[in-house]
């Protein structure tokens, strides 16, 4: 039977691995890092630095193909899939073992086999590193003497250089790619860092790991938080990581003309014919996949609820969705989640429009600098979403101040969340009197769908503050009051 065909496919969130793959334009990058394994002499560690998303397993999985055609050894270490052993360096020292053994011959095996009940027998993956830092407080005289770790770590180093020796043929390389370590616990990603440097750290070895550098220089620094002299931090997080990892490669943000090139080449057909709206999501690879598949889905959604409806002939089922409408609110989920969610938040179903989207509309055509100035000081939300710069350029660019929201809100995920399937009267309270005219109006159109029992109770809550003695909280209060009147019960 013949594969059908799916214009709206979903697309899966996996790395690439080999060089006809790409699609994020990484071949430079990748052959670039290649070459300098190849014409550089061990030790060496490389950092390919990117936040979460950003590419770091594809751009490494390229590294590692093309050192293969050239029959270099490669080991894959994924730490985050090791993360629940409570050693994580003893499970790196054993996976770059078993890795070797894979393709070892038997009289190596045995060797092998040997250094591996060398690392559970002796401990020596609980070794600390203050050989490496002398002034950790790990505690270990009740284990080993000093003299005793040193010696642990030197003859674990030599047999296991010894080893590599015997493994690797002519000018062969062995190139140990650690991924994922910055998905681990901060002190179990230093522990990984610290075992290159103490256990494995020879003439035969490099190592590739993938980080988010300022994820693992907050962990030092929270790990080593403790060791200070004279007031003073003994360890820094980026001093630490320049003595690990001599060569830092930060993966660049994707161009613009690049991502509607990445989404052109990987969204399905249907999709792409949006790119335009969808390449204003970022440079995050795995941030235009989400926007694809969050669009698709949604898309698919709607389109399949209209044919239901006219199959059934309910007409008031139907959705009125515009494909580039539902794009560019996608783009602003996607890159401003908190934006998005205030948007369907402020939504009056009454008007089908966002009090937000109608206020930012306001603010944005204004001329006046005071004027704006002082609408904007009404509202610290307001005020936050005008001044950012891209934001704001966005949605003078994609135009939907006047869309009909309500269609768009049913699909959301965000009208699932807790806060609007049950309101609560605290929050409603501090809602009113947080003197922030969006977040009062959010809070006023939700209470004018609710039960008179709920608006009662807000009603008679606010009625009291304006008892107390707080001369600011009697104020609000009386403010509060004021936009409660339309829906104050008329016993009150």
């Amino acid at each position: 039977m013949a594969k059908n065909q799916n214009n709206k496919g979903i697309i899966p969130d996996k790395e690439i691995e080999l060089i006809k793959e790409d699609k994020l334009g990484f071949e430079p990058y990748a052959a670039t890092l290649k070459t300098i394994i190849s014409e550089s002499e061990p030790p060496l560690t490389i950092g390919i630095y990117g936040s979460w998303g950003s590419g770091k397993t594809s751009l490494m999985r390229l590294i590692q193909s093309l050192l293969e055609e050239e029959k270099e050894k490669t080991i894959w270490f994924d730490a985050w899939g090791y993360d629940k052993i409570q050693d994580l360096r003893g499970a790196l020292l054993q996976a770059i073992l078993k890795g070797i053994e894979k393709d070892a011959k038997p009289t190596l095996k045995k060797e092998i086999k040997k250094l591996t009940k060398r690392i559970n027998w002796l401990g020596l993956a609980n070794v600390t590193t203050s050989v490496m830092l002398p002034f950790s407080n790990v505690k270990l005289e009740d284990i080993f003497k000093q003299d005793e770790i040193v010696s642990v770590i030197a003859d674990f180093s030599e047999e296991f250089e010894g080893l590599v020796s015997k493994y690797l043929t002519g000018e062969q390389k062995l190139v140990i790619f650690i991924d994922n370590l910055d998905r681990c616990s901060p002190e179990k990603a230093i522990d990984v860092l610290e075992a290159i440097k103490v256990f494995l750290s020879n003439d035969k070895c490099f190592f590739v790991v993938g980080v988010d550098e300022d994820v693992i220089q907050k962990g030092v620094e929270l790990k080593y938080a403790k060791l200070t002299r004279d007031g003073k931090e003994l360890i820094k997080g980026s001093d630490y990581i320049e003595k690990i990892i001599q060569i830092p490669f930060r993966i660049p943000d994707i161009g613009e003309w690049d991502i509607k090139a990445f989404i052109d080449k990987t969204a399905p057909p249907e999709i792409r014919k949006y790119s335009e709206f969808l390449k204003s999501t970022g440079g995050n690879p795995r941030r235009i996949k989400r926007a694809i598949n969050k669009f698709t889905l949604q898309l698919t959604l709607a389109e399949e609820i209209n044919r239901y409806a006219d199959e059934k002939n309910i007409p008031g089922k139907k959705l009125d969705i515009e494909p580039e409408v539902l794009a560019k609110l996608t783009v602003i989920e996607i890159r401003w989640d908190a934006f998005y969610k205030d948007i369907m938040r402020s939504y009056n179903p009454r008007t089908g429009r966002s009090i937000l989207l109608d206020e930012l509309k306001k603010v944005i055509e204004i001329r006046d600098d005071k004027e704006r100035k002082e609408k904007l000081e009404k509202s610290e939300k307001l005020k936050r979403y005008f001044l950012d710069r891209d934001l704001k350029d966005f949605m003078i660019d994609v135009d939907i101040w006047n869309v009909n929201l309500g269609s768009y809100k049913f699909l959301s995920k965000a009208i699932e969340t807790d806060e609007e399937k049950e309101l609560n009267t605290n929050e409603i309270v501090k809602g009113l009197l947080s003197g922030d005219f969006i977040e009062s109006e959010r809070i006023i159109g939700m209470l004018k769908e609710s039960s008179n029992d709920k608006q009662s109770v807000v009603t008679q809550g606010i009625l009291k503050l304006t008892e107390g003695e707080d001369p600011d909280v009697r104020g609000s209060a009386a403010v509060a009051l004021c936009k409660l009147k339309e829906i104050i019960p008329p016993e009150l």
